[in-house]
């Protein structure tokens, strides 16, 4: 051996002797690490995960939101907005006069912009100019349309046509029988419970045969009514 390399030796085992117990040492200390990070502060920083936040649940129907809650007659496709109505009305002209009770029942097709039709069957009396008084019976097609409301009051238009039949004797006296109906006005409802209102309304009434037969005497005159209807 060459005597040179001698302490070159020596000095390369004295420190792999010296750095034994340390290396001796190192797997212990990881193990200790890992199942007792809390005693090693300074070297290993215990992450603690903070749990995930819940997502807010989706807005429903059946929340009290008033951008997300429908209507019942929108979320509820079944639902019907029936107003049975009952009233009675007078009418005059030039022609004469006619007295008239009404039964109906307004639905509300069209809930978001509030249009109603309206069927009403009607039976009156009526008094020419002779001062006959014979007896009429009608029907009238109505469109209503909802244009203000406030604090249980709601104000409407409507507008519609129909057919009526006068007898024994005709009315106009100098008309026919048979004769077409238009009528235009506005009204009011007013609620009184849960489920009755009032209403009241006045309007134009038109009566005549369109030029359908050669005698076409009509009458023309405004007519008010004063009445009941009942929500379902």
């Amino acid at each position: 051996m060459d005597r040179r390399r001698t302490p070159l030796f020596f000095g390369v085992f004295a420190g792999l002797v010296a750095a034994a117990p340390t290396f001796a040492a190192y797997p212990g200390k990881m193990l200790c690490v890992v199942y007792a990070p809390e005693a090693f502060p300074p070297i290993f920083a215990v992450v603690t995960a903070s749990p995930t936040p819940e997502a807010p649940p989706l807005p429903s129907r059946e929340n009290d939101d008033p951008l997300t809650t429908l209507p019942a007659s929108d979320s509820d496709p079944d639902a019907i907005r029936w107003r049975p109505e009952a009233f009675l009305s007078f009418a005059y002209g030039d022609e004469g006069e006619v007295l008239a009770a009404h039964v109906g029942a307004a639905y509300e097709f069209d809930p978001v912009n509030r249009v109603e039709v309206v069927p009403q069957l009607g039976v009156g009396v009526a008094q020419n100019t002779d001062d006959d008084r014979p007896a009429i019976t009608f029907f009238d097609l109505q469109m209503r349309w909802t244009a203000w409301e406030y604090e249980g009051w709601e104000a409407f238009l409507e507008w519609g046509a129909g057919l009526q039949y006068v007898g024994p004797e005709s009315f106009p006296r100098s008309g026919t029988h048979a004769n077409g109906r238009l009528r235009a006005g506005a009204g009011v409802r007013y609620f009184l419970e849960d489920r009755a209102d009032l209403i009241a309304g006045v309007g134009w009434l038109h009566m005549s045969n369109a030029n359908v037969l050669d005698v076409n005497v009509g009458h023309d005159g405004p007519m008010f009514y004063l009445g009941f209807t009942w929500r379902y």
